[in-house]
């Protein structure tokens, strides 16, 4: 995460942001979210029914991104509230890994995860509500 924080850093900072970058990095953040939900899931740290909650709103994403520009040549970039999002389940997927891997207390590790998940649902509206205002232009 830290990595694709500096790597968006230095393409806004060198005025490269493209299309191509703007479709890939949030699909790259959803494939490493899914792996990390999927191997947590596996060693029984989280359940099933969390890894559907996180899911959803990013197959929501994924399937409405693709639909806006496969239809309307649309790429709607990275938004306050999926970086946010973003940014609170990195961090619950860390207590939760460190939880895991070095059997760490980490307090309100699974409060952290789900304000994450919750927040999701929330950039995934905000996404939907630009989208349809970019459709109507």
């Amino acid at each position: 995460m830290i990595g694709d924080f500096l790597d968006g850093a230095l393409a806004r900072w060198q005025g490269q942001i493209t299309d191509l970058g703007k479709a890939l990095d949030p699909l790259v953040d959803k494939v490493l979210f899914a792996a990390l939900f999927v191997a947590l899931a596996l060693k029984e740290f989280i359940s099933w029914s969390t890894v559907l909650l996180i899911a959803i709103p990013q197959l929501a994403l994924l399937i409405g991104g693709a639909l806006l520009f496969q239809r309307w040549k649309l790429v709607v970039g990275a938004r306050w509230s999926g970086k946010l999002a973003t940014l609170v389940l990195a961090l619950g997927l860390l207590a939760l890994l460190l939880r895991a891997k070095l059997e760490l207390e980490i307090p309100l590790a699974d409060e952290v995860m789900y304000a994450g998940i919750f927040l999701s649902y929330v950039a995934g509206l905000d996404y939907l509500l630009n989208a349809l205002r970019l459709m109507r232009r």
